[in-house]
């Protein structure tokens, strides 16, 4: 790893903070404090190093762990079996929503967008206590907020499927120009634009 290389000091920078690293040919990806994760052109830590024949053989890089300066104080848990995948789904959901009651983050990650949607749409999206319209405007609400761009597009679609107005995503984007900042609303009233152009 060439130390005069930008990334590569950035690197060694956060060893030096305590956070943990994996260099794959010159890009980093690095994760800070066990919370906020951040990333350059490569999977995240935990992915890198588990799917390293992945990335010689398709990529013919090599994957490098860094260990970090201190002690991780990550506890693994065993694995939950469920008998289907039905079952398992409701457990993921499950799961979720207890830690979401504890305002826990959490990371979910699957092998498919397809095991995704499972989830998402067929569990979390058919729950009684809200209409489709209205987890539509708070999926939109929080896109926006997040400044997630790239899936704004899909659930702005989505929610004038659900009944969500032109002019309620409007007034939506304009209300988050106050709250979630004026170029966040500035770029989803662009990407909602474009859709409802397109929809015409």
């Amino acid at each position: 790893m060439p130390v005069n290389d930008r990334r590569s000091r950035g690197c060694l920078a956060l060893l030096a903070l305590g956070a943990s690293a994996t260099v794959v040919a010159g890009n980093f990806d690095y994760q800070v404090n066990a919370g906020a994760a951040h990333s350059d052109n490569i999977a995240r830590v935990e992915t890198a190093k588990t799917e390293e024949d992945e990335f010689r053989k398709i990529y013919g890089l090599d994957v490098v762990t860094i260990p970090t300066n201190r002690p991780s104080n990550r506890t693994d848990s065993e694995d939950v079996v469920y008998k289907t995948m039905d079952a398992k789904f409701r457990g993921i959901a499950t799961e979720i929503l207890r830690l979401y009651s504890k305002q826990q983050p959490v990371l979910v990650g699957t092998r498919s967008i397809e095991m995704t949607e499972k989830v998402v749409y067929g569990d979390v999206w058919e729950r009684p206590g809200l209409s489709k319209r209205d987890r539509s405007l708070i999926t939109v609400a929080a896109l926006i907020a997040m400044y997630r761009g790239d899936q704004l597009t899909g659930h702005i679609e989505r929610a004038l499927a659900n009944g969500v107005t032109r002019e309620e995503i409007g007034e939506l984007i304009t209300h988050l120009a106050f709250y979630a900042g004026w170029p966040t609303a500035m770029t989803a009233g662009r990407i909602a634009k474009k859709v409802f152009d397109e929809a015409k």
